[in-house]
């Protein structure tokens, strides 16, 4: 009945077990595939990397179709084309549409805390390459 505070102590030497388990299953694991210090092995684009290119790629294309919807940047960038007024409104959709798709994959990504920020940091981000996209484009 005395064993102190834990109960029993058996509790305690099953997870002194289940460490030196683990730590020789870690020993045995071929060199490419072990953890330690949690680097990565190079070369390896990971499921959140791949999210964060796709959540970039989404607010870029949302951000270029809102710009498009403008008849001045139309003819900027497509200067041969007459402006499709009539279409406006698709790529206006369109643009929102990605912009709302870049929320899904922040929110999928990391959370909704850290999930939110990360798509207000990634709007901004993704204005500012539009933005230099069109100056560029202007010269």
């Amino acid at each position: 009945m005395g064993r102190g505070r834990h109960g029993s102590g058996d509790a305690r030497r099953r997870v002194g077990r289940s460490d030196r388990r683990d730590a020789a299953v870690a020993a045995q694991a071929p060199a490419g595939r072990r953890r330690s210090g949690g680097t990565r092995p190079a070369g390896r684009i990971t499921v959140a990397t791949s999210l964060l290119i796709a959540l970039l790629g989404c607010v870029y294309g949302g951000f270029a179709l809102l710009a498009l919807s403008q008849s001045r940047n139309w003819t900027l960038v497509l200067p041969g084309r007459p402006y499709p007024a009539a279409r406006a409104g698709l790529l206006k959709a369109g643009g929102w549409a990605l912009l709302a798709t870049a929320l899904i994959i922040a929110l999928v990504r990391d959370g909704p805390a850290f999930g939110l920020m990360l798509w207000v940091l990634m709007l901004a981000a993704g204005a500012a390459l539009v933005i230099a996209t069109l100056s560029v484009r202007r010269r």
